[in-house]
C-alpha cells in the first residue's frame, strides 16, 4: 500500500503474469493511531489477476484467517463452515462515504429497514465478520486492492459472495463500484434486492 502511494504506477504490475504479493501492513490505521481497534494486517497472492491465497491477522483477538483458492477458509486452523441463509431482519453496514451523494442517500434510505451495524473503518475486521457469518452484509464503494482483495478471497472460500449489484464478482482491478459482501448466496440475493432493488 505504501509503495503505491509513493509510485502509483506500481498498480500496473497487477496486470502482468508475474505472481504478486499485495500487502496492507496496517489496516484500520486511524483506529490504531487512536489507541483502539479494530485493526489488522492483510496479504494476498495474485497471479494473472486471480486471487490465489490470502491471510488476515487480527492482533487484538489473536485470530489468523487463511484462504487458498478452492481449498476453503480457516480461522486459527479451523475450517470456517458454510452459514445457512439469514432469517428475519438483515444486519449490516453501508460504507457510503465515497459514493455519489444521490446513490448513497438512496442506499441509506433502503438500509433503514435493516438492523444497522456501525462501521469500524477496518476492512480486515469487516470481511472476517462476514466470513464468520456475524454480519449479513457489508456494502463498499472505493475498492483499493490491498483493502479488499485479501478479504474477498476469504469470504468466497468461506461460502460467501463479494459481488457488484449487477451480479459480477469483485475483481482485483475494480476501482469505484458498489460491492456487496454476504456470508452465503441466498443472503446476498436478499440483500441485493432490499438494498439495490435488483
Amino acid at each position: 500500500e505504501e509503495a503505491v502511494a509513493a509510485d502509483p504506477a506500481l498498480l500496473e504490475r497487477l496486470r502482468t503474469d508475474a505472481p504478486i504479493w499485495v500487502v496492507d501492513p496496517l489496516d484500520g490505521t486511524r483506529n490504531f493511531a487512536a489507541g483502539h481497534g479494530p485493526f489488522g494486517m492483510m496479504v494476498v497472492l495474485v497471479e494473472r489477476g486471480e486471487l490465489l491465497a490470502s491471510g488476515i491477522y487480527l492482533p487484538q483477538s489473536d485470530q489468523m484467517f487463511l484462504a487458498e483458492r478452492g481449498q476453503g477458509a480457516f480461522v486459527n486452523g479451523a475450517r470456517i463452515p458454510a452459514r445457512p441463509p439469514a432469517l428475519g431482519t438483515l444486519a449490516g453496514t453501508v460504507y457510503g462515504k465515497y459514493m455519489p451523494k444521490t446513490s448513497a442517500a438512496e442506499l441509506e434510505a433502503r438500509a433503514q429497514a435493516h438492523r444497522r451495524v456501525p462501521g469500524v473503518i477496518c476492512a480486515a475486521h469487516e470481511y472476517t465478520q462476514v466470513a464468520l457469518g456475524l454480519k449479513d452484509y457489508v456494502v463498499y464503494y472505493r475498492l483499493l486492492p490491498w483493502d479488499h482483495a485479501p478479504g474477498a478471497l476469504i469470504v468466497r472460500e468461506a461460502g460467501g459472495l463479494a459481488r457488484h449489484p449487477d451480479g459480477c464478482d469483485y475483481d482485483l482491478l475494480d476501482q469505484r463500484e458498489p460491492t456487496l459482501l454476504a456470508p452465503d448466496p441466498e443472503t446476498w440475493q436478499r440483500a441485493r434486492q432490499e438494498l439495490f432493488g435488483a
